[in-house]
């Protein structure tokens, strides 16, 4: 956390001279700013000048909860979580022609590297867009069930890496987590592997605000995916990684290494 006064670094130099600040600061309005993934909480003080705190965008420091109290209060906040399965809408003016015939929709890009948002598209019979779920494009509709409600029911099977060292095994329903994670996180899919029978990927939640993100990794069934009644997909989950610690550029497969030790 850092002090400015009229852009300055700012360093009170007695008790005394600390309690007449705070004395203004209650009595000043506050403005709080957000730029970059850094805070500023400024006031225009009686003398004219304006005293600026600025601190990181950092969930923990922000919310006052460690790693373990935040993924706590994760688990239980989305087992509260009221979900009704409600198809996401499209919209056109959003939407470009991709090479394979396909059209995309909410396209752009985690950073720099090969992690995006787009939800894959088909025009049916009626010239209706619709997203792609198919044995055709595996790949796309693997992406279509993380990124975008596609109004099914699909089983999962979740292993959340906590901290410190520690797992925790639950099953879940896809539908259920993603639209969760959609409501203050953006999502983006990587693709790491396919096989004749499975496909690996990693896919990105990032919470802009906070400046964090949700990480899975997920291993499916190629063919299991598109059955009536499918086996679960395998997911790896790793929470509330801050965004700087996730090493720019080193990654392999499309998986980020992790600088601090959460697994």
């Amino acid at each position: 956390i850092e002090i400015y006064k009229s852009n300055k670094p700012y360093i009170t130099k007695s008790a005394s001279e600390r309690h007449e600040l705070v004395r203004e600061l209650l009595a000043t309005k506050m403005i709080l700013q957000y730029n970059e993934s850094l805070f500023s909480a400024n006031w225009v003080l009686n003398i004219g000048a304006t005293l600026s705190i600025r601190f990181p965008a950092n969930i923990y420091l922000i919310k006052g909860m460690d790693k373990t109290e935040l993924e706590i209060d994760f688990l239980r906040a989305y087992d509260s979580f009221n979900y009704t399965s409600l198809p996401s809408k499209i919209d056109k003016s959003k939407t470009t022609q991709a090479d394979n015939g396909l059209i995309l929709f909410n396209r752009s890009k985690f950073g720099a590297d090969d992690f995006h948002s787009d939800v894959y598209l088909k025009k049916d019979n009626s010239g209706n867009l619709k997203p792609v779920f198919s044995e055709q494009y595996p790949i796309e509709s693997l992406s279509n069930l993380f990124l975008f409600d596609l109004g099914k029911t699909h089983p999962i099977q979740a292993t959340f890496i906590l901290y410190p060292y520690r797992k925790e095994s639950r099953a879940m329903e896809l539908g259920k987590l993603t639209a969760f994670l959609r409501q203050n996180e953006a999502g983006y899919f990587g693709l790491s592997s396919i096989t004749p029978d499975s496909i690996h990927a990693t896919v990105i939640y990032y919470d802009p605000l906070y400046n964090y993100v949700n990480m899975i990794l997920v291993e499916a069934n190629r063919w299991q995916l598109f059955s009536n009644n499918p086996d679960p997909i395998k997911i790896t989950f790793y929470l509330y990684i801050p965004r700087d610690d996730l090493k720019s550029g080193a990654k392999k497969d499309n998986t980020f290494l992790i600088q601090s030790s959460y697994n």
